[in-house]
């Protein structure tokens, strides 16, 4: 895809700083160096807080996207300034009671979805089987696979988010899933929502997700999927991009080759085709200079391209959904 030259909508202004960006130099994911250039000069156009300009690059081999240079860890918080799952939920509940529908395709993304609990059964048999949803934002979706039945545990890095979390009455850290090491091999279950794109090293986020599982148990991830139809629609103004809180973009098969190099079976595509059309009016708002959630019609190029949801090939969703086993 070559890079898309049109006007962006302003941004959050400044540059980031120069003494917080890494050069990376190769794929975060594979390690391959051989890389060509998807899109530069992208901005935050969906949360407008982050400041500075990105660079997004293809694999040459695996084809996963990737930001060179990215933050530091040390600054990649100024990216979370304003971010959709640190709200406290009582807020969240009154402002989706008055956005309706507007919240509901554009709020919480897959994770609002009730087929996100249902496709990780509690285990049959299974007395309190726990769960660990790492980034778990506010809580949200731990209170909802609490009503489900598991015991469940969550960690976040930020700290007012965990504090809305821990109302849900769980088990909530702050920090990475570091933070439970000293629980290693004790969760039936470990859930990634769109979480995975957001880290640096995510081959080394799914061994410690491997070490944290019981024998047999499951691990569910939900991330933009590169090979989206709307990314090949929107181009720089996809919602999927997010720069620079995603620091790395998968399509199926490369997510589903590091989790097998990574020691995960069992893999389980789950792509959810009726998501996409809450992120392609996502999208179609950015390319119109708006904030994603804004109130506005569809404009007339996105109601000429609805036609292609009805024959949408699953491998194009925008979100990949999978779900694997630890080796019993």
């Amino acid at each position: 895809m070559t890079n898309l030259q049109s006007s962006d909508p302003p941004a959050a202004g400044g540059t980031w700083p120069a003494d917080g960006l890494v050069a990376i130099g190769r794929c975060p994911v594979c390690g391959d160096a051989g890389r060509s250039l998807f899109l530069d000069r992208l901005r935050d156009t969906t949360f407008y807080s982050a400041p500075g300009e990105w660079t997004l690059w293809r694999c040459g081999d695996c084809r996963s996207l990737y930001l060179d240079p990215r933050p530091t860890p040390e600054t990649l918080g100024l990216a979370y300034r304003s971010y959709y799952t640190h709200a406290p939920r009582s807020a969240e509940s009154e402002e989706t009671k008055r956005r309706g529908l507007r919240a509901a395709v554009v709020g919480r993304l897959s994770r609002s979805e009730p087929a996100y609990v249902e496709r990780l059964p509690v285990p049959e048999g299974a007395v309190r089987p726990r769960l660990l949803d790492i980034g778990c934002g506010n809580g949200e979706f731990l209170l909802r696979a609490k009503k489900a039945g598991w015991k469940v545990s969550g960690c976040d890095f930020d700290p007012v988010a965990v504090e809305a979390a821990r109302e849900s009455g769980a088990e909530v850290r702050i920090g990475g899933a570091e933070v439970f090491r000293s629980a290693l091999g004790s969760f039936d279950a470990v859930t990634l929502g769109h979480v995975i794109e957001h880290v640096g090293d995510p081959g080394g986020l799914l061994a410690l997700c491997l070490d944290l599982l019981k024998p047999g148990g499951a691990i569910f991830i939900d991330t933009p999927n590169t090979d989206a139809r709307g990314l090949q629609l929107f181009g720089r103004h996809w919602r999927g991009l997010e720069p620079p809180r995603h620091l790395v973009l998968f399509n199926w098969e490369a997510l589903e080759q590091l989790m097998i190099r990574t020691g995960f079976e069992r893999l389980e595509r789950l792509p959810q085709k009726g998501l996409s059309l809450s992120l392609w009016l996502a999208s179609d708002r950015i390319r119109s200079g708006l904030r994603p959630e804004t109130p506005r019609r569809p404009s007339l190029r996105l109601l000429t391209a609805l036609p292609l949801l009805a024959r949408l090939p699953l491998r194009r969703t925008e979100f990949i959904t999978l779900r694997a086993r630890k080796p019993a």
